[in-house]
């Protein structure tokens, strides 16, 4: 199970932000509050682990850190790698900058639209990312994102021979 944990962090992710959890719910005591707010489906109780998989966009902010900080590293190293030593400066840009931008929305997401109105102007000029927006198209890239991790870990499941079982029908608001 955990090198299975470890094949799906490293699925790809936007902008590498790995803005997923992954809760492996093993107390008997949680396992049945679960199960019922699961609506009692029988994957959830004859389960041998009980995996939950977490879209947290509000944790963009922690990724593009480690991004900076591993890209520095790589330069402080100098990476034997030209191509990627001619990128490093663009991409600790992306970080600093382009990052922030598409994500920072403000208080309430109070940003978006003006956030949304400046990068159509630029985008008229040049390809431009032009989103997400406002907290309904965060969580929709969040989950996206939290999709391949939960499809590299069902594939590596898999290829260790064990069976598993997306599953959606559960009250998420209380599962919360």
């Amino acid at each position: 199970l955990a090198a299975c944990f470890d094949v799906a962090i490293r699925a790809p992710s936007s902008h590498n932000l790995e803005i997923w959890r992954f809760l492996d719910v093993r107390q008997p005591e949680a396992r049945a509050a679960l199960n019922h707010l699961c609506l009692d489906q029988p994957q959830v109780r004859e389960a041998a682990n009980v995996i939950v998989a977490v879209a947290r966009p509000d944790l963009w902010r922690v990724g593009a850190k480690r991004m900076l900080a591993r890209l520095r590293a790589d330069a402080a190293e100098g990476q034997a790698d030209a191509n990627y030593r001619a990128w490093l400066p663009r991409l600790m840009k992306k970080y600093e900058i382009m990052v922030p931008l598409l994500f920072a929305d403000g208080p309430h997401h109070l940003l978006a639209p003006v956030k949304a109105t400046l990068l159509w102007a630029v985008g008229q000029f040049r390809p431009m990312m032009r989103g997400p927006f406002g907290r309904a198209e965060q969580q929709m890239w969040a989950v996206k994102t939290t999709a391949l991790a939960c499809e590299n870990f069902m594939l590596a499941l898999a290829a260790a021979g064990y069976d598993s079982c997306p599953l959606e029908g559960f009250d998420e608001p209380k599962v919360k």
